[in-house]
């Protein structure tokens, strides 16, 4: 099991080490802090447990544990011995717990709470983090990216990145950090952000993603050791984290955090008080996209006008995130008017795109228009959930999983107006629409 490997590593030759005299520096001792870490951690793992069992806070990214740690970092050589010590003693106290808990049945009284101490005594990671860099050593979590020679993308479609987290310390100690989402090939991607930066040197904004609220692996968890050696291989891809809509060359830097949504960090000062890994800077070339073509016939229109004229005009609106096939025909009857125009593709996407301006339709039709869309297109800046007010109550799915759900939703008509432009932009900057009389 993971949980129990290269434990007596860290440990050999604890026995009769005593803590350091404590060394007061202005008014609050580093022995002080140090102590006061325990009580953070434990919140923190409160926290984390609450977000896993009810749902959880995407946008939750304070970090009292790791904010104590950051500071500590800047007394350097200061409290070198302080955190050198609690991990010894975190460390012999692990191969206890884990002594108990071994003589546990799930069911017994008290296995729960010795579950949870082994697990807590375990992560070291932030732990050695800070006192490796405080030595001027290494981080002993390695942030990898494999970088093609001349890597390039286009202002629509930017590349996926094969990405490596290796267990590195220069002492060979093994780190506590989440396993499972890496071992599915595919990186929770909230964990992640990407820092870009344009040859003037200014960064870009990071991009709002609302699609990760409803990724599966992201609430997983399956925490374990990550010995000397041992790497996680996974793929991230920056068009889920940047968007570049500028041609040109840019520096990219990818940062990876193993508990907190750092994607979400809107302040990037933030950061600051988090203990997040980084990967070598690279460069990226980015061209402009050509636009997409689109052939259709007038016939292909009617059908799609016609049944943009059958679409409901109150209720849920549904929406399908992904592409609309089999699995969602329970979902969004292929049969009905959003089914039909599902089944059309890119095909629907000219008539649809002008009947955003038609004013005979209800807003409620409109909605609809918008949920179809996305659907079809897959435009991640185009999530109608992102402008609250463009949508009634709604249900989406992928296959025969709920992907996000509102019962507290009403439509605004100037909010879904903005919506309605972003797609006319889309429409105008992005598409060439080739329409014939030919059959």
């Amino acid at each position: 099991m993971h949980e129990l490997t290269g434990v007596v590593v860290i440990v050999l030759g604890l026995i009769g080490f005593a803590p350091p005299d404590p060394e007061p520096i202005d008014e609050i001792s580093v022995f002080e802090s140090v102590k006061r870490l325990d009580s953070d951690a434990q919140r923190e793992e409160a926290k984390r447990n609450s977000r896993f069992n009810s749902g959880f806070n995407i946008n939750e990214t304070s970090n009292e544990f790791e904010a104590g740690l950051q500071k500590l970092t800047k007394l350097g050589r200061k409290a070198e011995k302080y955190l050198t010590y609690k991990l010894k003693r975190d460390a012999a106290k692990l191969v206890e717990a884990q002594k108990r808990l071994a003589k546990l049945d799930s069911d017994d009284d008290g296995y729960s709470q010795e579950f949870v101490n082994v697990r807590n005594l375990s992560n070291n990671l932030e732990l050695l983090t800070t006192l490796r860099r405080i030595q001027r050593q290494p981080d002993p979590l390695l942030v990898s990216v494999k970088v093609p020679e001349g890597l390039t993308g286009t202002t629509r479609e930017l590349p996926s990145l094969a990405i490596t987290l290796e267990s590195t310390d220069v002492e060979k100690t093994p780190v506590w950090m989440g396993l499972l989402p890496h071992f599915y090939g595919s990186a929770p991607i909230s964990h992640w952000r990407v820092e870009v930066k344009t040859p003037a040197g200014d960064l870009l904004p990071t991009r709002h993603n609302s699609a990760a609220m409803f990724n599966f692996l992201e609430s997983s968890r399956s925490d374990g050791w990550l010995k000397f050696g041992e790497a996680l291989n996974t793929t991230l891809k920056l068009n889920d984290l940047i968007e570049i809509s500028k041609p040109g060359e840019y520096t990219v830097t990818i940062l990876y955090h193993p508990k907190n949504y750092i994607s979400k960090v809107q302040n990037t000062d933030d950061l600051e008080e988090l203990i997040c890994f980084r990967s070598q800077s690279f460069k990226l070339t980015v061209r402009q996209s050509d636009k997409r073509i689109i052939v259709l016939t007038n016939s292909d229109r009617a059908q799609v006008t016609s049944s943009i004229s059958e679409l409901p005009k109150s209720g849920i609106v549904k929406f399908v995130i992904g592409v609309y096939d089999n699995d969602d025909y329970g979902f969004i009857s292929r049969d009905s008017p959003a089914g039909k125009i599902l089944i059309m593709n890119w095909k629907a996407v000219p008539a649809l795109l002008d009947a955003l301006s038609d004013k005979t339709l209800s807003v409620h039709q409109r909605a609809w228009i918008l949920t179809l869309l996305y659907t079809i297109t897959s435009e991640r800046d185009l999530d109608p959930i992102l402008i609250e007010g463009s949508l009634p109550d709604y249900e989406g799915r992928r296959g025969n999983s709920a992907r996000g759900i509102s019962n507290e939703s009403q439509i605004i008509p100037i909010k879904q107006q903005l919506m309605i432009a972003k797609w006319l932009t889309f429409r105008d900057e992005c598409l060439d629409i080739r329409e014939t009389s030919a059959e």
